[in-house]
């Protein structure tokens, strides 16, 4: 019930355009709904997965704590932690798991299409931003700076 309350609230700011003061409801809201699911049998399985949104609430109305600690940059972090998480994935699979790609292999090759798909837009869209950048962020033939484009360093 105060998890509800907590959205009430935060909808209220919202929509009023007060944005600042909604993130402690939005992030209380998460909090509390995930311990009403740890509470509740049939939704407990789901408990770890609202407190992920919870968490990452968190991390989008207060970035400044997830992005520095004692001056060393959080962000390199993030290969070392998808390793660690693949790994303790990779250990909780079984045989059984792999006879049963053996048996249905469509949905493995499915997924290895669309992984295929989504690097080539990453890809292509890497590249086209590349390419507007230099393009757009580069010394105009008269020798000076293009004006939309003043504020951003260029190499």
């Amino acid at each position: 019930l105060s998890a509800m309350l907590l959205l009430v609230l935060y909808f209220y700011l919202i929509l009023s355009g007060n944005y600042g003061p909604s993130g402690p409801f939005l992030i209380g809201f998460m909090v509390l709904l995930g311990i009403a699911f740890n509470l509740n049998p049939k939704l407990k399985g789901y408990t770890y997965t609202v407190m992920i949104f919870g968490a990452a609430t968190l991390a989008l109305y207060y970035p400044q704590p997830f992005i520095f600690y004692k001056g060393y940059a959080l962000s390199q972090l993030i290969t070392p932690l998808i390793q660690f998480i693949m790994f303790g994935m990779g250990t909780a699979m079984a045989v059984k798991d792999f006879v049963q790609i053996g048996k249905n292999p469509k949905g493995c090759i499915y997924r290895l299409g669309m992984s295929i798909d989504l690097d080539a837009f990453i890809r292509m869209g890497h590249r086209s931003l590349e390419r507007i950048t230099y393009r757009n962020c580069c010394w105009h033939h008269s020798g000076r700076l293009l004006p939309q484009w003043r504020s951003l360093q260029c190499n």
